[in-house]
Order: C-alpha cells, then sequence, then structure tokens
C-alpha cells in the first residue's frame, strides 16, 4: 500500500512540475516581445465590452473596444477563467 502511495506523490509532483516549467516558459516567451511588436492605438474610446464565448478549452474571455474614429473592433484576449 505504501508503495502504491509513493508512486502516486512521485507521479504527482512530476505532473506539477512539468506544468511549472511550461508556465515558466511561456511567461519568458511572452516578456521577450518588443515594444515594437506591439500596436498602440490614439483615439476616442466610444464602448468597451466583455465578451465570453465557449472553445476547446473551456470559456474564453475578451475586452473588446470600438473607437469613434474607425469601424475596426480591437479585441484583447483575456484567457480563460
Amino acid at each position: 500500500m505504501k508503495k502504491k502511495l509513493k508512486q502516486a506523490n512521485l507521479l504527482a509532483l512530476l505532473f506539477l512540475l512539468f506544468f511549472s516549467l511550461c508556465g515558466g516558459v511561456q511567461t519568458l516567451y511572452r516578456s521577450g516581445i518588443s515594444e515594437d511588436g506591439l500596436k498602440t492605438y490614439r483615439g476616442v474610446l466610444e464602448k468597451a465590452d466583455a465578451y465570453k464565448g465557449f472553445g476547446n478549452y473551456g470559456r474564453n474571455y475578451a475586452i473588446l473596444l470600438s473607437f469613434e474614429e474607425t469601424e475596426t473592433v480591437y479585441g484583447i484576449y483575456s484567457g480563460t477563467e
């Protein structure tokens, strides 16, 4: 019984380390994006909405921005839950 418990604990620890490593790599990658890779827009904000949809990995959320000077709607993806 103790052997199975040790194996389960070891497996849980390995999963935790793996997903922590993946999250760390993603954070480092995103922090490496320079300001040149970002778009800036100046204008009068007409409307801001929160969009909630359902995708392959659960609920997805986005912030939708509409400006007076343009017909384009800009969106900022804010992840899941």
